[in-house]
């Protein structure tokens, strides 16, 4: 399949010039010991493996996708300081966009917010929702100081709905315990695990209940959650707790309001989350590993219209560039 088709990679990150200073300024500064050291680990493989959009552009040529969404790595924009917050996401954002218009629509983005300030993130949210490169939001999960799930972060789940703009949940890595800094298990396992417990937790509060409208997408298969759901449940019943504030048990979630990328590319894992959650509910992300986030769709036993829908049918719903039209830079 060539480019003039409709595969679309929605987890693709890139680091504008300004983020790249900020990641540095993170990996010297942050408090948290497992955010700082993947800021450290992020540095050190661009350094080693830097990627460009051209080079980007040459891999989606040749496995045929026609169009990448842009994010933010992990660790995303946490500033403690709102001012400096603001400024770093605006810039990145700026400098996405400006990326993203010089190839012909080849590009669209997740918008950057500086979580966790939330009239600060609103602010920036409104900035740049109107841009035709803009098609969504990026989201860092935490489970350090705060939690998405607190009642303060609200309005901007409300906001990204009103403005039909999905919000795509990526785990970050900050409160990862010191048993997780060892062999890059920080980034192999914390990021997961965190990701994991935030969507949890986003579904027990009932969050995605009080915005019906929202549309969330969940990175890297949604970590452990559509492995562990039914167990979750379970428990949730015999402990008495039921769903919290939610309406609805998880498993009702994961089959009827998540979706899925599919960048976790173990075959069983991919089949796992397929009979779950449903192959409605998967979409193509390969989070810079596109050849093999390619590799699990087409080499299943799928159907091969199933297989499209992963690939890209079910994503242009929110990710399609036919109506971007930009000179090329």
């Amino acid at each position: 399949m060539t480019s003039s088709g409709t595969y679309i990679d929605t987890h693709v990150h890139y680091d504008p010039p300004s983020y790249f200073r900020a990641l540095e300024r993170y990996a010297e500064s942050a408090d948290d010991a497992g955010a700082r050291l993947f800021a450290q680990m992020h540095l050190a493989g661009h350094a080693k493996y830097p990627h460009t959009l051209e080079s980007r552009l040459e891999r989606m040529e040749a496995g045929g996708v026609a169009t990448s969404v842009l994010s933010l790595p992990p660790p995303g924009i946490f500033d403690v300081d709102e001012g400096l917050g603001s400024r770093t996401a605006s810039e990145a954002n700026d400098e996405l966009i400006a990326a993203a218009e010089s190839y012909s629509g080849r590009f669209l983005l997740l918008a950057a917010l500086p979580i966790p300030h939330v009239e600060a993130s609103l602010k920036e949210l409104d900035r740049v929702a109107s841009h035709p490169v803009v098609r969504g939001v990026g989201l860092m999960t935490s489970i350090g100081a705060w939690t998405l799930d607190e009642p303060r972060f609200l309005p901007i789940f409300e906001r990204c709905a009103e403005l039909d703009l999905p919000v795509v949940l990526h785990g970050s890595v900050d409160g990862c315990p010191d048993s997780l800094l060892d062999w890059g298990l920080v980034a192999g396992l914390g990021m997961l695990f965190g990701a994991t417990v935030s969507v949890l937790r986003l579904a027990l509060a009932g969050t995605f209940d009080k915005v019906p409208d929202l549309t969330p997408i969940v990175t890297h298969l949604g970590g452990g959650l559509p492995f562990m759901v039914k167990r979750i449940d379970e428990f949730g019943r015999l402990s008495g707790l039921g769903a919290g504030d939610a309406q609805h048990e998880v498993l009702h979630y994961c089959q009827n309001r998540l979706y899925f990328d599919n960048a976790l590319f173990n075959p069983p894992s991919f089949q796992c989350v397929i009979d779950t959650c449903g192959a409605e509910r998967v979409i193509l992300g390969s989070d810079g590993f596109l050849e093999s986030a390619l590799e699990i769709v087409q080499q299943s036993s799928l159907p091969a219209d199933v297989q499209e829908k992963i690939l890209g049918g079910t994503a242009a719903r929110w990710f399609s560039a036919a109506d971007v039209r930009t000179s090329p830079g």
